[in-house]
């Protein structure tokens, strides 16, 4: 697919505006410079290169081997990079999966720990996490200072720098959403641009444009003892930016408190951090101390220390403070009769006191995060008497730790602390809150009161069960409104941000390295410039010459070749750093990437979305969609683009999209699952269809996961039992039955055999859904799509386009770093295409008749092709024909008939380079030989062939007659004019009849495209002084999809019929009579309106009839009936 129209889908929250122009390297995602466009491939050929290791990529791509590579840059080459005009190297950004998208540190709100410390985290209702808003500092507000003081004790900004986080960086965030999803979670120390939400959970839908993340402002009010203590966040004693005019943070609206922000120097501020973790300058143990960049954890007497020491004090569990290190004293006697107390937990597991269970991964940057936080709250605690630490680590994988997410019966009080990772999925990752964050979606097992999930391993494994915060996240579920979404989910952030939650530190960080000479680059959300945009749209930058170009020179010493493709314009050379398991669709793993970045660019998804704002989507394989909701569910109605085409050359229609979503719904990774309920191709149409979600939500609305990762793929290639002609052949044999035994154990509705049948396709082929199946091995060479890339070999689609020929890429380690590579043709230098119609025409000859059939083909492609054309019937017609792009020929051959006969011409397309037969179609059409009845009629029924009914009156009897008629497809017919304006064709026939030429023939057309509304058309060349001219058929009748109407016989002499359809709403005349015709005051007046359809055909007009009294605004309305109404007017 090479140029695509953009439709908005309904759902999407903005306009589009698609340039075809490239994006500037080192331009951050938001950054008005990085544009993209639908347009491409931009080169003739993508080069995929696979290694063993990212590092023997980058190596490969230093050595001037590759033009864009796929994996993030380690900190170590960043400042190499930046420092080679030839490299560009993306913005920092946080990644999306396989990634997980944010770490940090979450609690278990329902441990016994935080009462034996004097602090319980609940209200003895069942309520945990709460927010004593009228008294923030009060003791029942324990819980959340405990929190804010956990917070104080990690700098997110410091811990994130590339000094500290190895080995990509990241992105420091105050909330459980990275940047790369939105409303994204804002990096601490910048703002976006808009106003921020004071914590209301209200928004009119479709009021305008939402946030996209929390101003730093707003992050710093969430901690009262900030404000109340005027520390740097709030009034701005840091480091000033920049002017404070044009400070980011100062926008109208931004601050919710009644002091202004003023200005920082972005990074060094954020949510509960006041200042730097380093070296400090000013008196220890105040909070007006200017801190420098550190490790992440706050000394001894910094701000940020003091404040959680503060914290602690307004969680009662002590009561003062040493003045200059801020380390505890005077502790709760509760905390000191317990912390070093043995106690057994209701599950019988005992413990040798009550410190803190930190239950830390044993991997950085999770190990140094759990560890440095321990360290401060031991050092915090320093002075407690005994002395000793008050944390107790436990260190561990997934596996060991897993007990941290069991909440089955006597397993909820076995930890206190954990350091998590979320993988998010978008673009509206923040959904996964309310399945994480909500009552009910805590186990039942535990004290939550509302806790409704009966699993041991629950969604809310932290036990926040907060009422106001359910009630956000209810509305933010419950939406179907994109912008309503982000205001609730804001909403969310900053309440959830008051509690301090959880403390989430930081979104890893993601650089793609590419070559400057790349123009096209793209830099996506979360993916940088490794995205299918760019492959798109690269190219040879017109604006950039390598200072390295391969030759050795006083500037380029070392002689390496920076120029895009090596010197190869035509080529795009793609690193990847890692292997494919396999490209079967059906077994790819959406977890690897060197599964999916070469099918990505075989097959087309259906939708697409912005790669700078991924809640934007649009049609990509469709021209039109909406939706609806029935009995509850979503339903998409979509309509595909018209003339999509397989690399093959075979058409793309509805069918094969449903059965996509199907088959890759059962039996495979990538599917919608359980959510897909159904794919119904609409009837009599091969491009529109209704697909129909479970349930309405947003995410349910959008369905984003399906259908923009969903490929769709030939049917004809995956179905088990097709022919070639699409029919089921032996839909009984052990590649469709064992196919339909594996949906036995799924239950409906979803994954159900009778989802195909509605669907009017099979499932797909057992053999083929195997991961042994390999699909670019030959004989198989199924690795067909529809995408800008195809798989070509020689003279082979779908195959052979890797460099051991298969899906299996081996690599030995050490000895190349180079395992092997794939080369696909773009789609634009290879689209082949051809039409043919086939129409006859009849002369009586003696016994029989000579039956002349014309042949018009047509290269509807854009590469030159060798076509054949074939009769089966007359044999050979035309061979080894040369037709360029665009180009047509006409050919004749006449035979004599005796009897009817129904003629399939077959027009074959190949390569010109390797002879390969890349496009085939056929036009058929039938010949009938028959005489005239003694009245002087005769009927010729050829619907079953030709679609095409003829019957003749009035006609000269006992005559013989021949009728031809054939389909001849949607292109206007050559030498017909101008359809009229207002109506729109949608299909031509031709028909002839010899042998008479008086009398009126009824014709009757048979054909999806009738429709109410359609109108039946012929063609006369005598009209307008012979410049010819469309006209009516007489006495149109329409039922179901046939339409007849009469025309002279005189007129079907190879006369073009054309079936069209009003573009517009039809022409009307409107008459009101009153009586009395005059209004008088107080006297009723009864006003009659009547409405006629003026236009052809002519239908009855529906609706309402309104009335306007001037000069009075509005008035009276009332409904339609046969065309008419009645109001009574006073």
């Amino acid at each position: 697919m090479t140029s695509i129209i953009i439709l908005l889908a309904a759902l999407s929250t903005s306009v589009l505006n698609v340039p075809r122009a490239n994006a500037n390297p080192g331009l951050p995602v938001d950054d008005p410079g990085n544009v993209w466009s639908t347009h491409g491939p931009g080169v003739q050929s993508l080069l995929l290169k696979y290694y063993s290791t990212a590092n023997a990529e980058f190596n490969d791509f230093v050595a001037g081997h590759l033009d864009l590579t796929d994996a993030a840059q380690p900190i170590s080459n960043w400042g190499s990079y930046d420092n080679n005009p030839d490299f560009a190297l993306s913005p920092l950004q946080g990644p999306t999966v396989p990634q997980p998208g944010v770490f940090g540190v979450y609690y278990n709100g329902a441990s016994s720990v935080w009462a034996s410390w004097g602090c319980n985290w609940g209200d003895g209702a069942g309520h945990f996490y709460l927010l004593d808003t009228p008294n923030p500092n009060s003791a029942a507000n324990c819980g959340t200072n405990t929190r804010q003081a956990f917070a104080h004790l990690v700098n997110r900004v410091d811990f994130t720098s590339p000094s500290t986080l190895f080995p990509t960086g990241g992105v420091p965030v105050a909330e459980l959403n990275s940047p790369s999803h939105l409303p994204s979670g804002t990096p601490l120390g910048t703002s976006p641009a808009g106003s921020s939400p004071t914590g209301t959970s209200s928004y009119t839908p479709n009021s305008g444009p939402s946030p996209n993340g929390l101003a730093l402002g707003t992050q710093c009010t969430w901690d009262p003892l900030m404000v109340s203590q005027n520390t740097a966040c709030y009034t701005a004693t840091g480091t000033l930016n920049m002017a404070p005019s044009s400070c980011v943070g100062t926008g109208a609206g931004e601050i919710p408190a009644s002091s202004e922000l003023g200005c920082w120097a972005s990074g060094n501020v954020g949510a509960y951090t006041i200042t730097g973790s380093g070296t400090c300058t000013g008196t220890s143990g105040t909070y007006s101390q200017v801190c420098a960049q550190g490790n992440g954890f706050p000394q001894a007497g910094s701000p940020d220390f003091c404040a959680a020491a503060q914290h602690f004090m307004n969680a009662g569990v002590a009561s003062s403070k040493d003045p200059v290190t801020c380390q505890l004293t005077n502790f709760n006697p509760t905390f000191l009769a317990n912390i070093d107390s043995s106690w057994t937990n209701n599950g019988g597991t005992p413990y040798p006191n009550h410190h803190l269970r930190f239950m830390i991964r044993g991997v950085n940057p999770r190990f140094a995060l759990g560890n440095g936080l321990m360290n401060e709250l031991n050092n915090l605690f320093a002075l407690r008497p005994g002395s000793g630490p008050v944390v107790d680590p436990r260190y561990g994988n997934i596996n060991t730790l897993g007990f941290v997410f069991d909440d089955s019966p006597g397993n909820i009080d076995d930890w206190d602390m954990y350091t998590f990772g979320y993988g998010l999925l978008g673009p509206y990752a923040g959904e996964f809150w309310a399945s994480l964050l909500s009552s009910s979606r805590s186990s039942v097992n535990g004290p939550c009161a509302g806790a409704a999930d009966p699993n041991n391993l629950p969604g809310d494994p932290t036990f926040v069960c907060n009422l106001t915060l359910d009630g956000i996240l209810a509305q933010q579920t419950q939406t179907t409104d994109s912008l309503a979404y982000k205001s609730f989910t804001l909403a969310a952030m900053n309440y959830y941000g008051q509690l301090a939650g959880d403390l989430p530190v930081f979104s890893p960080g993601l650089r793609i390295a590419a070559l400057t000479s790349v123009g096209g680059l793209v830099n996506a959300r979360g993916l940088g410039y490794n995205n299918p945009y760019t492959v798109l749209n690269a190219q040879p930058s017109a604006g950039y010459t390598p200072v390295c170009q391969g030759v050795v020179t006083s500037q380029c010493p070392s002689g390496i070749d920076y120029r895009f493709g090596g010197g190869d314009p035509t080529t795009l050379r793609y690193g990847q750093a890692g292997t494919p398991d396999t490209f079967n669709i059906f077994n790819a793993n959406p977890f690897v990437p060197a599964d999916l970045q070469l099918v990505n660019e075989i097959y087309d998804t259906l939708y697409s979305a912005s790669p700078i704002d991924p809640t934007a989507v649009f049609c990509w394989m469709c021209d039109s969609t909406s939706q609806s909701l029935v009995n509850g569910n979503t339903v998409f109605h979509v309509e595909l683009r018209q003339n999509l085409q397989w690399h093959d050359g075979q058409t793309v229609d509805n069918k094969d999209v449903c059965f996509s979503l199907l088959a890759l719904r059962d039996f495979s990774q990538i599917g919608a699952g359980g959510a897909l309920l159904s794919c119904t191709p609409t009837a009599a149409s091969s491009t529109q269809m209704d697909i129909t979600f479970h349930g309405q939500s947003l995410s349910t609305l959008l369905m984003f996961p399906s259908l923009l990762e969903t490929p769709i793929i030939p049917r004809h290639v995956w179905e088990c039992d097709v022919d070639g002609s699409g029919g089921y052949t032996n839909t009984g044999s052990s590649d469709c039955t064992n196919t339909q035994n594996l949906l036995g154990a799924t239950p409906c509705p979803g994954a159900c055999y009778s989802d195909y049948t509605n669907a009017g396709v099979n499932v797909p082929s057992y053999t083929k859904i195997q991961f042994s199946y390999d699909v670019v091995a030959s004989p198989n060479n199924a690795l067909i799509g529809s995408g800008p890339y195809m798989c070509k070999s020689g003279n082979v689609i779908g195959g052979g386009c890797t460099s051991s020929g298969s899906s299996l890429i081996p690599c030995c380690g050490n000895c190349n770093p180079v395992c092997g590579s794939a080369l696909l043709t773009a789609v634009t230098s290879f689209h082949p295409g051809l039409s043919l119609t086939n129409t006859p025409s009849a002369t009586a000859s003696g016994s029989g008749w000579n039956v002349a059939y014309s042949y018009h083909v047509c290269n509807t492609g854009n590469t030159p092709l060798n076509v054949d054309v074939t009769d089966n019937v007359l044999g050979s017609i035309a061979t080894g024909v040369n037709l360029q792009a665009g180009a047509c020929n006409d050919y004749v051959k006449t035979t004599f008939l005796t009897t009817s006969t129904t003629n399939t011409a077959t027009a074959n397309g190949f390569d010109t380079s390797s002879t390969a037969l890349v496009a085939t179609t056929t036009a058929t059409a039938t010949f009938t030989a028959t005489s005239t009845s003694a009245a002087g009629t005769v009927f010729v029924d050829q619907t079953s062939t030709t679609g095409v009914a003829t019957s003749i009156s009035g006609s000269t009897s006992s005559t013989a007659v021949s009728v031809t008629s054939t389909d001849t497809g949607s292109t206007q017919p050559v030498g017909t004019g101008q359809i009229s304006i207002g109506l729109t064709p949608t299909q031509f026939f031709d028909v002839h009849v010899s042998g008479v030429t008086t009398g009126t023939a009824n014709i009757c057309v048979t054909n999806s495209a009738v429709s109410a509304g359609t109108i039946l058309q012929y063609w006369d060349p005598t009209l307008n002084s012979g410049a010819g001219g469309w006209v009516n058929a007489a006495n149109l009748t329409i039922s179901g999809n046939q339409i007849c109407g009469d025309f002279p016989v005189s007129a079907l002499n190879g006369t073009p019929i054309a079936l069209v359809k009003p573009t517009g709403p039809d022409n009307t005349s409107v008459v009101v009579n009153c009586n009395p015709s005059s209004l008088v005051v107080n006297q009723p007046t009864q006003c009659t309106a009547t409405i006629t359809d003026t236009s052809f055909p002519a239908s009855q007009p529906t609706g309402t009839a309104s009335f306007s009294l001037t000069p009075s605004a509005g008035g009276p309305s009332c409904t339609l009936t046969s065309g008419k109404c009645t109001v009574t007017l006073t």
